[in-house]
């Protein structure tokens, strides 16, 4: 593990959606898991029910908005094809695609190019985790897309106050929250 030599972390395994803790966080930090739940609003309810009053939630997901030709043409190829496939397989399926070269060459293009904020952003990245970017995309069981409004709902329903929604790269979401109640 990464964090093996920390004395203060201590890893915690288990259901996003009912966290064994009470209120002890000043913040919680989320990348990339709300959006791969059953239930993504259940999971930002227990996020937030773990925070301290004034403490902070910040979560990274998926948009709808911005990602229309991969809920259209790559949603459908995962759900019908790419879950059947054994993760083994889909790991190094995910590797010949060479995604860092293609991502720096791209990003690189003086034209506006299709996800072209996105591709810049990752192309900075490792090789390896961009592949990892690649597998997760590819193998995830459950993927929501959700919208600038079902976030501001989530935002109202919770009676917390928004100190950010910001559309990141133009295909996901940065939600950053105080606790307020």
């Amino acid at each position: 593990m990464n964090t093996e030599h920390l004395e203060n972390v201590h890893i915690v395994q288990g259901d996003i959606s009912s966290l064994p803790f009470k209120k002890c966080f000043h913040i919680v930090y989320s990348i990339g898991v709300i959006h791969h739940l059953p239930s993504p609003y259940e999971g930002f309810k227990s996020l937030t029910s773990v925070l301290f009053k004034r403490g902070i939630l910040i979560i990274w997901i998926y948009a709808q908005e911005g990602n229309d030709w991969i809920i259209k043409y790559f949603e459908p190829l995962r759900k019908k094809i790419l879950s059947k496939i054994k993760p083994e397989i889909l790991y190094y399926m995910s590797f010949p695609l060479p995604p860092s070269i293609l991502v720096y060459l791209i990003s690189r293009m003086p034209v506006k190019v299709f996800y072209k904020d996105y591709l810049d952003y990752i192309s900075k990245f490792p090789f390896k985790e961009i592949q990892n970017i690649v597998y997760d995309q590819m193998n995830a069981p459950i993927t929501h897309f959700l919208s600038r409004q079902e976030l501001e709902k989530w935002i109202n329903e919770s009676k917390q106050r928004c100190i950010a929604l910001r559309h990141h790269n133009k295909n996901s979401w940065t939600l950053i929250l105080e606790k307020i109640l």
